[in-house]
């Protein structure tokens, strides 16, 4: 699950004083489907150690049981003859993945620090790639490399703080949802989510249909035809566990919102990109990422 090229790096986190981050940046390192499997088997875990009053499981004997499939001796271990070191090597493995469980909540979230770092990286780039012009050069109209201004397509949207947000899933497009300093991207889901159902086509209750009828009605529920979306997203825990707010382009590539993040911050650091919701369940049409 760690993969062949990281585990290793995994077990030597343990002698550095910043453990916890080091553990961050090898998860962010792990294959997508590596990194989702550890994710949802962590939370299964923790679920697990929550009812210890009824099973006995703490997280320590937890990590006890799960540490040996995480940490495999033969992908670490040096010297299978020496017991103390063999010991050694179980205990330590023992107190990384209690590490892992404790920290399940921080581990699969972009550290702030590296956020900035690519943020400004990126507007780098943008920056050269827009200076670099033969006309430019040749009238040497050079700016101030240190000091990068950042042009904003929609000015009056970014004064006023208002995000505008497509739903592919939902025929929603460029929705505009005016940001609080409180307003989170869940609430933002909702939202859209809520105004999508407002627009549902309610068939008479007291008309008898027949197969076609229904069918009709169905696709008048769900007139893109996903009707998964709708069915995900009739209770509100399914719905922000089902869809998420993604962040694409501007001084970014594409990365998904956590859903307890305080938007306008975010918004305020990348006002140029597109805010667009996707599916990341069965049958979604728009899992994971929205191309135009």
């Amino acid at each position: 699950l760690l993969t062949n090229q990281l585990v290793d790096l995994f077990y030597q986190a343990h002698s550095l004083t910043e453990c916890s981050r080091a553990l961050n940046l090898l998860v962010l390192l792990l294959p997508p489907p590596n990194r989702a499997t550890l994710q949802c088997l962590l939370n299964f875990l923790n679920h697990v150690i929550s009812n210890q009053q009824h099973n006995k499981m703490s997280a320590h004997n937890v990590a006890m049981i799960i540490a040996p499939s995480l940490f495999p001796p033969r992908f670490v271990s040096s010297d299978k003859g020496n017991l103390k070191m063999q010991i050694n090597y179980a205990a330590v493995c023992c107190r990384l993945t209690e590490m892992l469980l404790q920290l399940t909540d921080s581990l699969f979230l972009v550290p702030p620090q590296l956020l900035s770092q690519l943020r400004r990286l990126n507007e780098q780039q943008r920056y050269k790639l827009k200076e670099n012009k033969p006309m430019k050069r040749l009238l040497g109209r050079r700016a101030a490399r240190d000091q990068i201004t950042r042009k904003i397509d929609n000015e009056v949207d970014f004064q006023e703080g208002v995000v505008r947000v497509s739903a592919p899933s939902f025929l929603l497009y460029d929705v505009p949802v005016s940001l609080k300093s409180t307003t989170t991207a869940g609430e933002v889901i909702l939202r859209l989510i809520e105004q999508s159902s407002n627009t549902v086509v309610q068939a008479p209750t007291n008309v008898k249909m027949g197969r076609k009828d229904k069918s009709r009605a169905l696709s008048e529920l769900a007139p893109n035809g996903n009707l998964s979306c709708l069915l995900a997203t009739a209770d509100t825990e399914m719905a922000l566990e089902t869809h998420f707010l993604h962040e694409i382009g501007g001084n970014i590539g594409q990365r998904r919102i956590d859903p307890n993040a305080l938007l306008l911050p975010v918004y305020q650091d990348n006002p140029n990109a597109q805010w667009v919701i996707c599916c990341d369940h069965k049958n979604g049409s728009h899992r994971l990422i929205f191309k135009k």
